[in-house]
């Protein structure tokens, strides 16, 4: 849309004026454009108001009739399984989401950090309940919780990294007698979903063109990427390709863009299913809670809230829940399907006692690695080939950037067994300090440009597990959501991550990242009794900078029934919820293991699966 307007503007400047003066006037507007949506989006005054008047009297809700499946959620997951479902003509579909379709300006790359803020009207705003040991420098200890409303879930507003895990981990996952969902099993699958389009490390056996999801290399790099490799090879760690063979060592990112604009599940799946006539798209809408029978135990369908009235839907064959593990997990609670002993008291009705919420695994972020330098070494572009024109001319430059330059996967002393497997993820990121999209560099401050190195490390294989619950039957209530990060009784989890910190540290004296002369940035006041070369120093800081990113999992995950009991599990290896007939959870709830890498290329390949299972079953 961006490239459209540009093409648009020069086309008409036999009319309008000179091209200087064109280009002038859009770059400006453009510019404004971008900084208005940042200053929207930070000052919070697209909220919405409170719900105070939520209709719970069958007399007012509206019916809008019958559908084949009902999927609640059109995130990252959901888009897949409506794009595949309504493949089928004869089936009829209802997509339902809570937020809004992506706008022009999600589709730049550099805006991520805006559209997942605790500000943005593209998340819901949860944080966790106060934490013990992590967060500890954020207000009253609460992680804010990045979790998407949007057309196209997370993969509409996270940093647009491509990463499958190992195949160990899924390897993990079918141990547990689940078959179908080994590595070789998901292989195909992960490698039918790609459009690659890569110029970098790139193991060709194991990627696919011709798929739906659009991947490219970084159309931009900043001057520190081939020092970081180079690097990494000093300390042995080779460079890789990031979805390759081998799960160890440093590569550049896989993105899922498409001519440098983010390109999420919805754009790969709904663009070209959303006119179907069998496929129906609801956004802006609430589900409030999920129509199961009584008696039967069978989903029937939905309740959702839209612009003050109550609806409902009902489903022939199926309810698909796809809405997230915060969300499925808080639908299923509301709906009667949970923990009794936790239900009872909010006086919600037991339909199936499962252990929903009872095992979240979260990948907990370190990010209190930063480092600034000078770089000497910037080159000023001339005349009007300015970020703007290169971004918009040619879909490259600055605005194409996530912001990370380099992606490390290492496996520390902790991580136990032969296996090539790993446990601390490593981001790379780099940014100028006081950089905006409009910023101006002046001949004078041309060679004294500050920059700032930051290195966030993503505990892959936490062994912490945390809790969502209720404290409320009200449908519009927060779930209460603890991480319970660095928890387990022998600190694994802290001692993983302080032997990542020193490989870290290992790595900036490399040669080729030691001229940058990184001075660092990060000394904690709260830590500051501590030497800051000591292991007790880094133990303080890594409780008080960790973050949540938003990769929660598991508060459904699937398993087995053993001897009459289904242990921890709520849905079985064909998604079914256990005790609920016609109702499936098919979204990241469902990983029964933790995942070595981000989750958007599981997401949509549990999408994919699920779709599958389900013409299996209803097309014999």
């Amino acid at each position: 849309m961006l490239k459209l307007f540009f093409i648009l503007a020069i086309g008409q400047i036999s009319v309008r004026g000179s091209p200087f003066e064109l280009l002038e006037n859009y770059i400006e507007g453009f510019e404004k454009n971008v900084d208005h949506l940042r200053s929207y989006l930070k000052s919070g005054s697209w909220q919405q108001k409170t719900l105070q008047n939520y209709i719970q009297e069958e007399a007012h809700i509206k019916d809008i009739g019958e559908y084949d499946f009902i999927i609640v959620g059109g995130g990252t997951t959901g888009s897949v399984i409506a794009a595949r479902l309504s493949e089928i003509p004869e089936w009829k579909i209802l997509l339902l989401e809570a937020g809004e379709s992506e706008s022009v300006a999600s589709k730049v790359p550099v805006m991520h950090s805006c559209l997942k803020g605790e500000s943005s009207p593209l998340t819901w705003g949860y944080y966790s309940v106060p934490q013990n040991n992590s967060c500890l420098n954020l207000e009253d200890r609460r992680c804010f919780v990045p979790t998407a409303k949007a057309l196209g879930g997370t993969s509409a507003i996270n940093d647009m990294l491509y990463t499958r895990g190992t195949a160990r981990d899924y390897d993990l996952w079918a141990d547990n007698n689940l078959k179908g969902w080994c590595s070789i099993s998901l292989e195909p699958y992960f490698k039918n979903i790609e459009d690659a389009h890569l110029d970098t490390a790139m193991d060709i056996g194991l990627h696919h063109y011709g798929g739906p999801v659009h991947l490219e290399s970084s159309r931009y790099y900043s001057d520190i990427t081939n020092r970081f490799l180079a690097g990494a090879k000093e300390i042995g760690l080779k460079e890789i390709d990031v979805n390759g063979k081998n799960p160890l060592g440093f590569g550049c990112p896989q993105l899922m863009t498409k001519n440098g604009e983010r390109y999420s599940a919805a754009s790969a799946y709904l663009k070209s299913a959303k006119d179907r006539k069998n496929l129906e798209i609801r956004s802006l809408v609430q589900v409030t809670k999920l129509i199961i029978g009584e008696h039967t135990k069978e989903a029937q369908g939905v309740h959702f809230f839209h612009e003050g009235q109550l609806f409902t839907a009902s489903a022939s064959k199926e309810v698909i829940l796809a809405a997230g593990t915060i969300n499925s997990g808080k639908l299923l609670l509301l709906s009667g399907i949970g923990p009794h002993e936790e239900l009872k008291p909010l006086n919600i009705e037991c339909l199936s006692d499962l252990k929903v919420g009872k095992n979240l695994i979260h990948h907990v972020v370190f990010a209190g690695l930063k480092y600034v330098y000078v770089d000497a070494n910037h080159l000023k572009t001339s005349g009007y080939y300015s970020k703007e024109i290169d971004y918009l001319r040619n879909g490259r430059g600055p605005l194409t950037s996530t912001g990370v330059d380099v992606i490390g996967f290492i496996k520390t002393e902790f991580s136990k067994g032969r296996h090539l497997y790993p446990d601390v993820e490593l981001l790379v990121t780099s940014s100028q300090i006081g950089d905006n999209l409009s910023n101006k560099i002046s001949e004078e401050n041309i060679h004294d440009l500050k920059k700032q190195i930051t290195i966030n490390l993503i505990l892959l294989h936490p062994k912490s597990r945390g809790t969502l619950s209720l404290h409320t039957n009200n449908p519009f209530d927060y779930p209460l959501i603890n991480l319970n990060d660095f928890s387990d009784k022998e600190d694994y989890d802290i001692k993983t991550l302080l032997s990542a910190i020193r490989t870290t540290q290992k790595l900036l004296q490399s040669q080729h990242l030691q001229p940058l002369g990184l001075s660092y940035q990060g000394i904690i006041p709260r830590c500051s009794e501590y030497d800051v070369y000591s292991d007790d120093y880094w133990t303080c800081a890594i409780k008080q900078l960790s973050i949540s990113i938003g990769e929660v999992t598991s508060s459904a995950p699937m398993g087995e029934e053993k001897e009459g009991s289904f242990g921890s599990s709520v849905v079985d290896l064909k998604l079914r919820v256990h005790g609920i007939d016609k109702l499936r959870v098919a979204d990241d709830s469902v990983i029964p293991v933790s995942i070595s890498g981000h989750l958007a290329a599981i997401k949509m390949v549990i999408g994919e699966k699920c779709a599958d299972l389900i013409k299996e079953e209803w097309t014999k």
